[in-house]
């Protein structure tokens, strides 16, 4: 009820005149399928940005974001980007997809009215195990296998058991050299780590 005379303490009033609709905008990459119809929901934060948060992403995965659930507009860079630190800008004219640098938890940002996008690492995963499983094809039994990071060394002649070697740490994303040996053949290859492992081919040489 409002009287003459009277003055109302009303608290303290918030206008953010860069406030978003987060509905109208969602996130999609190949960790869900790009499927713009069940993309992931966004929120309001201030200031004109919306976020997806705790989105788990590795370092062979790719992003965008999309406006009203359709590929009619999307949003990415000129070039496929890594999005991590500062605010990148973004297009919806022949935009490409997004990546991050690690494997890990990111709250992934967006400013439709500035087209900037920004991601954030909020928990980092440094020591993932995979397999490496072998498609031995050649039989080789016992099954020995060297890998290698460039010049680091991460498996020496180890003994592959069941045809499957488990690889530990920052990999994902990776090429590893890779020599299968029988102890007097060698077979050499380089595999292409995911966060599902990899698979190699061996046939006798």
């Amino acid at each position: 009820t409002l009287n003459p005379n009277t003055i109302l303490d009303l608290g303290e009033l918030e206008y953010d005149p860069n406030k978003v609709d987060a509905s109208e905008y969602g996130l999609v990459g190949s960790f869900q399928g790009w499927d713009p119809a069940n993309s992931i929901d966004m929120e309001y934060v201030s200031e004109g940005w919306i976020v997806a948060k705790d989105i788990e992403l590795y370092k062979t995965d790719e992003f965008k974001f999309v406006k009203g659930n359709t590929w009619d507009v999307s949003y990415g860079p000129e070039s496929v980007t890594v999005v991590e630190g500062e605010p990148i800008s973004v297009t919806t004219t022949g935009g490409q997809n997004m990546k991050v640098s690690r494997n890990g938890k990111f709250d992934l940002y967006f400013h439709p009215g500035n087209s900037l996008v920004k991601a954030e690492c909020v928990e980092e995963y440094t020591n993932l195990k995979v397999n490496i499983t072998i498609d031995n094809k050649a039989n080789w039994s016992p099954l020995y296998i060297t890998l290698k990071d460039g010049d680091t060394v991460i498996a020496n002649n180890k003994t592959v058991t069941d045809n499957t070697y488990a690889v530990s740490g920052d990999y994902i994303g990776s090429s590893l050299a890779c020599v299968l040996s029988n102890g007097s053949k060698t077979f050499e290859t380089t595999v292409s780590i995911t966060k599902d492992g990899a698979t190699v081919t061996l046939e006798e040489t």
